[in-house]
């Protein structure tokens, strides 16, 4: 036993999981528009960038409506890190600041408010967009349409949901027309997605309208389910914004978990088919990045079966949640007994 923990924490240290989910990496940073360099405007933007952050956090722009977290905006700029100005990008001809929070305060704050905590790890989603032009109906690409992506790369980033965006090779043109996407053909985006193994796909798009206004629609499948939404915007980044909040309230209403500030518990988890340091190294790295677990301990090891104990605020059940995210430990049959989470290892 000794030597089996000696080993899981050497590799530990070199070696991450493998996940359906994406870690997100600015979790905790924001990039909002700023009016000047004065103290008072970036008092302002320490507010927006602090909301933003909460939003992407907790999942949902309910949290703002929290009396402590209305408190906490008021007094944003003492949470601020580290700031940056950066040129104005796109549509939006204003200066920005980018600005980075403590994300153990953040955190805490979102678990105080006692709304739900949204972990770093997400699923992705597969975006298919389709623009009408004079020329016709094309696929919005970095060379097609740079700035339709732009903003799409940066309205996703906003709330923290990982995004994908199709290769549109030889493999996609044969497999998906411009035309598919634009009829939301949901057996055409299904097939041409399956290549990219993505359990969340949008097909969308996009038209100007004679008054000026961004119209269109999105088709969100997600696994066997279907969802419409059919969106107007001023401008394309407020097109977008639209379609991706829906998404992300979707997603976080499954995979958010409303977390003790105080009272944590403990869950056990039995893992299947664990023959190798480094399968024990990725197992107790990966469940001890999960925001709401504390401590994750290895109690046992024998043969090929890993027992670890977490400390965590969440219940077995948000855990089991959150698990899903990893396409490697797959749950067993049921994977909840009691208080413990059974699963096999999948190398």
């Amino acid at each position: 036993m000794a030597k089996v923990l000696a080993g899981l924490m050497i590799v530990l240290l070199a070696v991450s999981g493998a996940a359906r989910g994406e870690v997100v990496r600015d979790l905790y940073a924001a990039t909002v528009p700023v009016e000047d360099r004065g103290g008072a405007a970036l008092t302002g933007a320490a507010g927006l960038a602090l909301a933003q952050v909460l939003v992407k956090v907790s999942g949902s722009r309910e949290v703002l409506r929290e009396p402590s977290i209305k408190e906490a905006l008021r007094n944003a700029r003492r949470e601020v890190q580290q700031y940056a100005y950066l040129p104005p990008a796109g549509e939006d001809e204003r200066r920005r600041v980018r600005m980075e929070f403590d994300g153990t305060a953040v955190t805490e704050l979102v678990l105080a408010a006692g709304v739900p905590i949204w972990t770093a790890n997400r699923p992705a989603v597969l975006v298919w967009l389709v623009l009408e032009g004079a020329s016709g109906k094309y696929f919005a690409t970095a060379e097609t349409a740079p700035q339709v992506v732009s903003a799409l790369r940066e309205v996703f980033a906003e709330r923290g949901l990982p995004l994908r965006l199709p290769l549109y090779d030889l493999g996609d043109t044969a497999a998906i027309s411009p035309q598919d996407v634009w009829r939301l053909d949901t057996t055409a985006l299904a097939d041409a997605s399956a290549r990219y193994d993505a359990e969340h796909v949008v097909g969308a798009r996009l038209a100007t309208s004679a008054d000026g206004a961004w119209r269109g629609d999105w088709a969100y499948l997600d696994g066997s389910q279907r969802r419409d939404l059919a969106i107007q915007g001023s401008s394309t980044r407020d097109y977008l914004r639209q379609g991706v909040a829906a998404i992300a309230d979707r997603l976080a209403a499954r995979y958010a978990v409303v977390a003790s500030d105080s009272d944590a518990t403990n869950v056990m988890v039995r893992v299947s088919g664990v023959e190798e340091y480094a399968d024990f190294a990725t197992i107790v790295s990966w469940l001890q990045e999960l925001e709401v677990v504390q401590r994750a301990a290895v109690t046992r090891i024998a043969g090929d079966r890993l027992e670890l104990l977490l400390r965590a605020r969440a219940d077995a059940s948000d855990l089991a949640t959150l698990i899903t995210l990893n396409d490697r430990l797959q749950p067993t049959t049921p994977a909840i007994t009691g208080t413990a989470l059974e699963y096999q290892w999948l190398r």
